[in-house]
């Protein structure tokens, strides 16, 4: 028998030991048969999945027997792949959709970084203890702090791209049933932001450790405030808003739009101008991020009549400026209430937007 048939093998010995007969069974590898499946049972005890895609080749090299034996190319056939989702296929330099993303466990972002987060909480207390050696200093405990920093910020990128995610799957044409692009499920995008709310924008205070302050010399608030700003930033861009836009365009109400996305925010960046307890000082940061962002997004006037403006579809810039209109209003009313830092903090992020508004 041929390697083709080997998934017939049990069937095959099964067989000669009740008829003790031999068994010839060849097939004629030079036509164009079809793809040979075979199934795995599990991979519970691996850590790769063994998938086959293809069956024999064209190259005919001098060497080689493979193509006379196996025969020519044949893949699984495109209809049968979407049975099996881990024949999903994509790249991770797609920065849009979340299935495609570097060291990314599972399909569900959030479930998997809750886990990890549990296993980060297990670490924190210990940096100090692990690390320690005998007439060493306390490069090992920022190291492995570093580490754990890097983790949770790789958690919250693979969370935040779902916000405004956008699945690509290439297609043939016999996929009629499958979409080439379609939007990540509002549900899913707003389970994504109360995440990014609870687990970031929320000061994570377990990852802050006194003693790596005055031993390591740690600024532990720097880095947790990195990873805040960088997601934050992304959050509120133009790119963000017009890919919810389009969204939102191509899908009406099914769509997570951006308003929706400022209003979750705001239960977080924003919870002080709803009652909430005053600002901290890395509370306040962020919000100044949030108001620099969106500023930053504001279309200039033309300076002379004869000045180029490239036409855009872009509403990015009318989505900012309304946003910042109404909070400038709350900010003011927030001044008016408050006294000390807080009072001052409102009134700069008033005047910031109040010159952005003036002068864009």
């Amino acid at each position: 028998m041929g390697t083709k048939n080997r998934n017939a093998l049990p069937e095959i010995i099964n067989e000669y030991l009740e008829s003790r007969k031999r068994t010839v069974d060849i097939c004629d590898y030079t036509s164009n048969d079809v793809f040979e499946d075979m199934c795995n049972a599990g991979y519970e005890n691996n850590t790769r999945a063994f998938i086959k895609i293809q069956d024999g080749c064209n190259m005919f090299c001098t060497y080689c027997i493979i193509p006379y034996s196996r025969g020519r190319f044949r893949s699984k056939p495109i209809n049968k792949l979407k049975e099996d989702k881990r024949y999903t296929f994509g790249t991770e330099s797609d920065r849009d959709d979340p299935r495609n993303q570097n060291e990314d466990l599972g399909d569900d972002a959030m479930l998997a970084g809750t886990y990890g987060i549990k296993n980060l909480k297990r670490i924190m207390p210990e940096i100090i203890k692990w690390t320690y050696e005998p007439n060493e200093g306390y490069e090992k405990a920022r190291t492995l702090y570093s580490n754990v920093a890097g983790q949770f910020s790789l958690y919250m990128g693979h969370v935040a791209t779902n916000v405004a995610g956008i699945y690509s799957t290439p297609i043939s044409v016999e996929q009629t049933d499958v979409k080439a692009v379609e939007f990540v499920p509002k549900e899913i995008q707003k389970k994504a932001m109360a995440f990014l709310n609870k687990e970031l924008f929320t000061m994570p205070t377990w990852l802050m450790d006194s003693q790596l302050l005055e031993k390591a010399q740690v600024n532990t608030s720097s880095f947790i405030f990195s990873v805040q700003s960088g997601i934050l930033k992304g959050l509120l861009s133009s790119r963000t808003l017009d890919k919810m836009t389009t969204n939102e365009l191509m899908n009406g109400t099914k769509a997570y739009t951006s308003a929706e996305m400022f209003q979750d925010l705001r239960k977080s960046i924003w919870n002080d101008l709803r009652g909430g307890k005053r600002p901290d000082l890395n509370q306040r940061a962020l919000q100044k991020v949030y108001v620099n962002s969106l500023t930053a997004m504001l279309e200039k006037p033309k300076t002379n009549a004869n000045q180029y403006m490239p036409d855009s579809l872009s509403e990015a810039s009318a989505i900012a400026r309304g946003q910042l209109t109404d909070l400038r209003r709350d900010l003011a009313n927030a001044a008016s209430a408050s006294g000390g830092i807080y009072r001052s903090h409102y009134l700069n992020l008033k005047a910031l937007i109040d010159t952005a508004l003036e002068t864009k």
